[in-house]
């Protein structure tokens, strides 16, 4: 087959004889088999021209998974192949080599038809079914191969095999679809128990013969009573905020003879908005765009011959809540005040004002919580929070309680050893903010870069005596003093000594330290020792009693003060003391030999 453009005036410049002799090789009409390699070759005479290649018309891309094109310049011009890695039946067409040149407006191709033969091949099989009585039976077959195979559908019976015969209630669809490949479909609209057997969709072409069988099983209809699988009762919430399309209520039942299903509407419901899906074998209910009026108790039936189920499903479309709050309020400690916290919506929201110093309250019927005597501990910020079901909604708003200074943490009296560090902290809450300023025995302020916490490093004996935090604001001056001390360091007078003792017995250790404010503790395993019916602690020493041989350990005596911690240690081994089995008895004997 040969094709020739010449698409413009400048391509009548070359003599059509030229182009003709463009083509050294170019593709033949050819069979190739399946599952094999093979290539189509063309060659063109010329440095000017470029090759593509065409299948049924369609430009080929220069590779695929199953395919890749070669070309390459030559001495005296341009070959290229169209390589296949392994044949299929979808290869079959016809391929065409493009000439071709742009800047001077040539086209020029030779095609050829590409044919696959090979054996059948099954795209699709028919497949073992179980039916009831005048249920339908579908059977497909779907293959390929070539040259094109013939099939028909047989079926078993006593005597062997014999031809399906449409008519009645079975017919056969049969359809080419392209040169190799055939789709029939087998259908029996209602099946009875002559229909139990096993079908074959037989095949056959030059390269040999294929069988594929499907065992259809007829059964007697059998009854269940019906049992709804879906609704399962329950609540369905929809936003209208949200913009929701619709809402879908899919309607699920067992049961046999097989179910009818069917919805129940609530009465009010716009049924514009409503539409049941009858085309699958599941009727789902959407309601579009739902509103307030959309809500209520929808009802699925089930039916059969034998039984009725029903389920409900409760539909609530909500309404996001709409907040409304004080503005930011100030007032002077000790009076009272009026907070508003509401909120509107369907269903009605549940309104809550919460504040992080106290705990949730409950607005009134009408919004309003009365704060009376109030303090700084009642300003800050209020939230106003409105819930409907699973949607919420909360606006904040500001309260400030103007008042003179309280202390919320004073500085406390410090007792530290000599070179070392400690910190006086002073927390003071009040509005408009106090002003903290710090004094020490005197009243000249002192410098503190962070005026909560005052820390004074590597104390010394200067360093002792009063610490005040003054705090001010425009309402009053308040002030807290805490005393700092320098202690010694803690030193043993007695360290408890390694003891042997047995079992059942009793032992004491002994402990004394100074100065005499020091605290005494004792530990086994790092865990505190306390009295109880095991040990008695008193006065630094420590007494063990009824021994028994898991009391070997090792038991530490710690003293400390806030100068510094000391610890001394002392094993105690038990042991189980030696007992005598027979003890020596008084003797008389006589003298002589």
């Amino acid at each position: 087959m040969f094709r020739l453009h010449l698409v413009t005036f400048l391509s009548l410049l070359i003599p059509l004889s030229c182009l003709a002799q463009l083509f050294t090789l170019h593709p033949p009409n050819t069979t190739r088999l399946v599952d094999t390699d093979f290539s189509i070759d063309c060659s063109i005479i010329s440095s000017e021209i470029t090759i593509r290649w065409r299948k049924d018309g369609n430009i080929l891309s220069p590779s695929s998974s199953s395919y890749e094109i070669l070309t390459v310049a030559t001495s005296t011009g341009l070959s290229s192949q169209f390589h296949v890695y392994s044949g299929e039946f979808s290869n079959t067409g016809v391929y065409s080599c493009l000439a071709y040149n742009d800047s001077i407006f040539i086209e020029e191709s030779y095609s050829g038809t590409l044919k696959m033969d090979g054996p059948v091949q099954y795209i699709e099989e028919p497949l073992d079914q179980i039916v009831y009585i005048n249920q339908p039976i579908v059977l497909i077959c779907h293959i390929q191969g070539g040259p094109l195979p013939s099939l028909k559908w047989t079926y078993d019976v006593t005597e062997g095999t014999i031809d399906v015969i449409p008519g009645g209630s079975i017919s056969i669809i049969t359809n080419r679809i392209n040169s190799y490949e055939t789709l029939s479909t087998l259908t029996i609209a209602n099946a009875q128990s002559t229909h139990d057997t096993i079908y074959h969709c037989e095949t056959e072409n030059s390269y040999g013969s294929a069988d594929r069988t499907a065992r259809i099983t007829v059964q007697e209809q059998e009854v269940e009573p019906v049992s709804i699988t879906q609704p399962i009762h329950g609540t369905v919430y929809a936003l209208i905020a949200h913009n929701i399309n619709s809402i879908m209520l899919p309607c699920t039942a067992t049961g046999l003879p097989m179910p009818a299903l069917s919805w129940d509407i609530p009465t009010g419901v716009q049924t514009a908005n409503v539409r049941i899906n009858e085309a699958t074998q599941i009727p789902t209910l959407y309601v579009s765009a739902p509103t307030l009026q959309d809500s209520g108790v929808y009802t699925c039936n089930a039916n059969n011959t034998l039984t009725h189920d029903v389920a409900s499903i409760e539909v609530i479309v909500i309404e996001t809540p709409v907040v409304s709050t004080s503005s930011d309020i100030t007032i002077n400690s000790g009076s009272s005040v009026t907070l508003f916290c509401s909120a509107t919506g369907t269903p009605a929201p549940t309104v809550t004002l919460f504040h992080p110093n106290t705990s949730a309250l409950t607005p009134d019927i009408n919004g309003f919580v009365t704060l009376s005597a109030t303090t700084y501990m009642d300003g800050g910020s209020y939230r106003c929070l409105a819930v409907t079901y699973t949607v919420s909604s909360e606006t904040s708003f500001e309260l400030t309680v103007l008042g003179e200074p309280v202390f919320v943490t004073p500085p406390t009296d410090k007792g530290v050893g000599v070179g070392q560090d400690t910190t006086f902290s002073c927390i003071v809450a009040g509005s408009p903010t106090p002003v903290i300023t710090w004094f020490h025995n005197t009243y000249t302020a002192l410098s503190v870069p962070i005026p909560s916490a005052l820390r004074i490093t590597n104390v010394h004996s200067n360093d002792q005596g009063a610490y005040t935090c003054m705090a001010t604001n425009q309402f009053n001056s308040v002030n807290a003093t805490a005393i700092l001390t320098i202690v010694s360091i803690p030193q043993f007078n007695v360290t408890p000594s390694t003891t042997l003792a047995g079992v059942d017995e009793s032992v004491a250790f002994y402990c004394s330290a100074t100065p005499a404010t020091v605290t005494i503790e004792w530990y086994v395993d790092n865990t505190l020792i306390t009295s109880g019916i095991k040990y008695f602690v008193s006065s630094g020493n420590l007494l063990i009693y009824n021994l028994v041989n898991s009391d070997t350990n090792q038991y530490t005596c710690r003293i400390s003060n806030p100068a510094g911690v000391l610890e001394a240690s002392a094993i105690l081994t038990v042991i189980q003391r030696p007992v005598f089995l027979q003890t020596p008895a008084d003797q008389t004997v006589s003298s002589g030999p």
